[in-house]
């Protein structure tokens, strides 16, 4: 077989199902390759960007990796914004990127991207965990090795690239590809030593809390954390992008904490008598800590646990830090050394049917039911709640709108709720996003929520989603204007805020132009037979919902704006 095709049966073998790309003359090889390689099905997007952040997508759903495939020069700058996000979220995607043939290199050669005139390593790397070229057809193989542990190391994992020169990419191979070990994926070890003092740490604390990461989701730990959970009846916050990771309709669940969080969770977790906090596989950046509140530290002991011992910000000292996976960690207190736990359940059953269990779980719940016009988002979550399946997957944009639909829609899986919302959060990512997270994922029902200033990003994939009937819904809350920066905008005056409307443009038939099935809502009570409709197609849909653009939940504009420096929330 080519090399071309040995790559794509090195992803055939690590059950990746489909790859996403933009073709283009350097990466030519490929689409012959995929003749050969049926198992594994290319999707065509219409943006390089577009193409990386449905393999971002595909690898947050399957727990395995994404592949995005394109040519070098503007094929890797396109995209570089999905690299850095992959990178800041550590989610393993592998790019692999045509060059121009070996003995062109430097010669002034059309979309050279070589060492010898672009260097696409010298803007690459700073975002990659590693990257490899193809000088040497001999070496494929062991390049591709070091790509996949370095893509899925546990201390260093996200995007990797192979970069591949088309001349190279047509040579002949004979060799075999060694399949990855599967704790590759699921990395399981932990500190015992550091583990055995949690027990003694959380003796005499009855009020306990847990923050719950990704690192739950990467471990594959949920049913490990509900079971520590059920066993010393400890209530459960979850960062934004782990919502699910307990069910959120269940008894120990608080929701959110955190930018876009839910009031029960902010205030169980910031009580000034909550004793001890136990943080699992979250890493305390600013929208997971409300800007790094100093109510956050409990009154006797902050427990820290996380697969990578660098991870953990330094805005926070944890009096115990116990480094390994989540799911080792939690079946280890499960199983070892928790007498001490045991001790202090019956008052905390006693604490949480006193205090918690009366706290309400939203803000401002009144917007659930709303009757207004536009149409507020939070009356979106709640008809979309009573449409939809509790599988759903959910993939949250970065809009207003998303935010609040996110505080107001309850998750009950793991890798059932998507955001970009932690470092990054780059506009345009949850359509594409959508896409390869419903081709990992085929059998549970898929929903993006977008605004219309992120779909004039990378709105076109919608076309790529109808021409391959890709059945998700994409909700646009429209609101005609850039949400948040409109509503920031609106405290610096009217000048400000008109600075940041949109068109009111007609997506429905923009949406039907190029394929798909399209509605338009304005009116709360067409929420829900809209919903209903949608889900039944099975087909590619577009709803465009007329919004208001009304203040997210818990969104502290001055805290975030006017200072970078830690506040305290009252």
């Amino acid at each position: 077989m080519k090399l071309s095709e040995f790559i794509l049966d090195v992803f055939r073998t690590e059950k990746i199902s489909h790859v996403f790309m933009v073709p283009g003359v350097h990466v030519d090889p490929f689409m012959s390759a995929f003749k050969n390689i049926a198992e594994v099905t290319p999707i065509v997007a219409c943006h390089e960007g577009g193409a990386a952040f449905m393999a971002d997508g595909y690898s947050r759903v399957s727990g395995r990796f994404g592949v995005a495939i394109g040519i070098g020069g503007p094929g890797i700058t396109n995209m570089l914004t999905a690299i850095a996000l992959a990178h800041t979220d550590h989610i393993p995607v592998f790019t692999l990127t045509g060059e121009i043939k070996t003995y062109l290199a430097g010669r002034g050669t059309f979309q050279d991207s070589s060492s010898e005139f672009l260097n696409d390593a010298a803007f690459t790397l700073p975002l990659l965990s590693q990257k490899a070229t193809v000088n040497d057809p001999n070496l494929i193989e062991y390049q591709m090795q070091l790509l996949l542990r370095k893509m899925l190391s546990y201390c260093n994992r996200g995007p990797v690239n192979l970069s591949i020169p088309s001349n190279i990419a047509n040579t002949e191979s004979t060799f075999k590809y060694q399949p990855m070990s599967e704790s590759l994926y699921f990395p399981r070890f932990l500190d015992h030593a550091m583990a055995n003092q949690v027990s003694q740490k959380l003796k005499s604390c009855s009020k306990i809390a847990i923050l719950a990461g990704t690192g739950v989701v990467h471990s594959n730990a949920a049913s490990s954390l509900i079971k520590f959970a059920e066993t010393f009846s400890i209530p459960v916050a979850t960062t934004l992008t782990a919502k699910g990771v307990i069910p959120e309709d269940h008894p120990l669940s608080l929701g959110v904490f955190g930018w876009y969080g839910n009031k029960r969770a902010h205030d169980v977790v910031l009580r000034q008598d909550l004793d001890a906090l136990i943080v699992i596989g979250a890493r305390l950046h600013q929208p997971d800590t409300l800007t790094w509140t100093d109510d956050l530290l409990p009154k006797k002991t902050l427990i820290i646990n996380d697969i990578d011992e660098a991870s953990p910000f330094p805005n926070y000292h944890p009096d115990l830090f116990v480094l390994g996976d989540a799911k080792t960690f939690l079946d280890f207190l499960i199983q070892n050394n928790s007498q001490d736990i045991y001790e202090t359940t019956e008052k905390r059953r006693l604490w949480l049917e006193k205090t918690i269990f009366s706290i309400d779980r939203y803000y401002d719940l009144e917007n659930y039911t709303s009757e207004m016009t536009p149409i507020h988002p939070a009356r979106i979550a709640n008809e979309l709640q009573k449409v939809m399946p509790k599988e759903t997957i959910i993939f949250s944009g970065e809009g207003a709108g998303s935010f609040i639909v996110s505080h107001y829609w309850k998750s009950f899986f793991p890798r059932t709720f998507f955001s970009p919302v932690k470092y990054m959060s780059p506009m345009g990512w949850s359509v594409a996003a959508a896409i390869g997270g419903k081709l990992a994922n085929p059998n549970s029902p898929v929903v993006a929520l977008t605004g219309d200033g992120s779909l004039l990003m990378h709105g076109l994939e919608i076309q790529t989603a109808a021409r391959y009937n890709i059945p998700i819904i994409i909700l646009l809350m429209h609101n005609s204007a850039h949400g948040n920066p409109q509503l920031r905008g609106k405290m610096m005056g009217a000048y400000e805020e008109n600075f940041l409307k949109l068109p009111t443009h007609d997506w429905k038939k923009i949406a039907e132009g190029l394929g798909l099935i399209s509605f338009c809502v304005t009116e709360p009570q067409e929420l829900a037979p809209t919903f209903t409709k949608a889900l039944n197609l099975n087909k590619t849909v577009l709803i465009d919902i007329r919004c208001g653009n009304y203040s997210t939940p818990t969104y502290d504009f001055d805290r975030y704006y006017a200072s970078v420096q830690p506040k305290k929330i009252k």
